[in-house]
């Protein structure tokens, strides 16, 4: 049919784009380690005032890559040495122990910075750097550790010189209270005292008042018995 529009359609067989498979950065730098995150990483962290150049994160992780596979290579040879000192007396060959596979554990990734003359001093530069952003970070830590340990001595302090000071107070009261009681108990002792010695006056009193009347009643018995003698002997004489 000719072409143009009408009730039926025409189809036509349009090739297809196939869409091109994306390569990483880290597969197109022939790396392991993932440029893009490193690349982000840098970013974010801010450790250019200036634009990131495309390189920069290439040649890091390149780096990076290099200094993980000489510390792995030293340790896995620190590891199968050890692992060939400790078989050295079984009976398998050298081969067959060579063929072993062999972990890889912390003091062997020690060994091979140690025993590498240009990794020991490399990491140690860094070690000694981190050493002293750590003894800053610890001073400080200290340092406010001091700070909140005198706050809280002070604050000790001071609640211990407001006790001693109420302990003051309350000690101070009682004695004045103690000072008060003894006065009323002296007070007390010397009304006792007056009244207990009213009390033998008046009883000496009345003794010699008592005495006093025996005494004018025998004067007057014998006045009477002196009267009526005499008026005997009178009446004897008459």
């Amino acid at each position: 049919m000719s072409g143009g529009k009408g009730n039926g359609s025409t189809t036509t067989n349009k090739a297809v784009p196939k869409k091109k498979k994306r390569t990483s950065s880290s597969a197109k730098a022939g790396l392991q380690f993932p440029v893009g995150r490193i690349g982000r990483y840098l970013r974010s962290g801010k450790y250019a005032n200036k634009k990131l150049k495309e390189g920069a994160p290439v040649y890091l992780a390149a780096v990076l890559e290099f200094l993980c596979a000489e510390i792995l290579e030293l340790a896995g040879n620190a590891a199968r040495n050890e692992r060939n000192k400790s078989t050295a007396g079984a009976n398998n060959s050298i081969e067959a122990s060579q063929q072993e596979s062999y972990r890889i554990e912390p003091n062997h990734i020690t060994s091979a910075v140690k025993n590498d003359e240009e990794l020991h001093s490399s990491l140690l530069n860094i070690q000694n750097t981190t050493h002293k952003q750590l003894n800053k970070r610890e001073y400080t830590a200290a340092e406010t550790i001091q700070q909140l340990q005198a706050a809280e001595q002070k604050k000790e302090a001071q609640r211990i010189k407001l006790e001693k000071k109420q302990q003051a107070q309350l000690a101070k009261q009682e004695k004045q209270r103690q000072i008060e009681l003894n006065k009323l108990l002296a007070i007390k002792l010397r009304h006792e005292k007056a009244n207990e010695k009213r009390r033998l006056m008046e009883e000496k009193h009345k003794r010699e008042l008592e005495e006093q009347r025996l005494l004018e009643e025998d004067v007057r018995a014998r006045i009477e018995k002196f009267k009526r003698e005499k008026r005997e002997r009178e009446e004897r004489k008459k």
